[in-house]
């Protein structure tokens, strides 16, 4: 079973906009309609962010499938200049 969320954007000098959010958060009561907005507003964003993160490292494909796995994956790229001093 499954749940369409329907939320009102606002921003001001643009029309407003109904995004549709489809979950499988069926009940009303425990979860309402702005915070599974909300949260899936939160989830684009970190989504956005790693796009960006891969696009300006070079990394077009992230293999790892867990979190430990990403922070394995991301550490040397990240850390990798920063962390070899140059020969003097």
């Amino acid at each position: 079973m499954l749940r369409q969320v329907n939320v009102r954007t606002r921003r001001p000098g643009f029309r407003d906009q109904w995004p549709r959010v489809v979950t499988t958060l069926t009940d009303p009561a425990a979860y309402p309609a702005g915070e599974v907005a909300a949260l899936f507003g939160r989830r684009w964003q970190v989504e956005v962010y790693f796009r960006d993160l891969k696009r300006t490292l070079g990394m077009h494909r992230l293999r790892s499938r867990t979190a430990a796995g990403v922070r394995k994956e991301l550490a040397p790229v990240l850390t990798g200049p920063a962390g070899v001093e140059k020969p003097v």
